[in-house]
């Protein structure tokens, strides 16, 4: 070991980079693997928790969760500066501090970072923009909306729910539709033709009965193709302001007549 003065700055850019690796620079091994981890799995927790919410106060748990990684994410800036500045010119060069070692920190953060982001919007909770008008006057053109992935683990899909489906065309996209039929149900297709809805299905329709792609056209929704349930929309814009009061409405059980 030899002595290898710590730099704030590069403290500093190395924690904007990465929670911990200005920690690692300063010399707090513990410290560095600690916001490390907490940093890859915190969202995990908070996604979880926001989920367990009541619908109409999801937005804010989104909006707590956010400021609660914003903090940690500040506070690793600013004790890794702190620790580097203290340190000055005394620091003693430690096994792990070699630029290979950052290197596969970041990488291995980064990777977990990813990861634990798939899980998230795969598993507990995912942001979508509505990019068309097919739920209108429910759910708008430039409304940005939850939807919970854990909803119907441990509920029945319902009549009237608002939910994310694959896309038939398409299974790398998926739509926005309201449900209004369940197994067995009959739905009127026209005055004279109806549809009994197959076991393990859903027939879902949107509001905006302008050409809308919905299951008058594609059939009956297997229910494993149900991504999520909606729950609220967070943040909403029109083409020239923002729509304020439709941040933290509630989407479901707004069913289709």
């Amino acid at each position: 070991m030899y002595n290898t003065p710590r730099k704030p700055g590069v403290a500093l850019l190395l924690s904007l980079l990465m929670p911990g690796l200005g920690h690692l620079y300063g010399g707090n091994l513990i410290k560095a693997i600690c916001l490390l981890i907490f940093f890859c799995l915190i969202p995990l927790l908070l996604a979880r928790l926001t989920v367990a919410l009541p619908s109409s106060f999801m937005v804010f748990g989104m909006l707590g969760s956010v400021l609660v990684i914003l903090g940690i994410y500040l506070y690793g800036l600013v004790d890794s500066y702190r620790l580097a500045k203290q340190n000055g010119q005394s620091y003693l060069s430690k096994p792990y501090n070699t630029g290979f070692v950052y290197l596969a920190a970041w990488l291995v953060g980064f990777t977990c970072m990813v990861a634990a982001d798939s899980y998230m919007k795969n598993n507990i909770v995912e942001a979508y923009r509505i990019v068309g008008s097919s739920m209108e006057p429910a759910v708008l053109k430039g409304d940005y909306v939850l939807a919970d992935k854990t909803a119907y683990r441990d509920q029945q899909v319902r009549t009237g729910d608002v939910v994310i489906m694959v896309y038939p065309d398409d299974r790398s996209k998926v739509l926005i539709r309201s449900v209004v039929g369940l197994p067995g149900d009959e739905i009127s297709l026209s005055p004279t033709k109806r549809l009994r809805v197959p076991h393990g299905h859903v027939f879902v329709r949107g509001s905006n009965r302008e050409d809308v792609y919905d299951s008058d056209r594609f059939g009956a929704v297997d229910m494993r193709d149900i991504v999520g349930k909606v729950t609220q929309i967070y943040f909403s814009r029109a083409e020239d302001h923002i729509r304020w009061k439709r941040i933290g409405t509630l989407v479901n059980q707004q069913a289709i007549n």
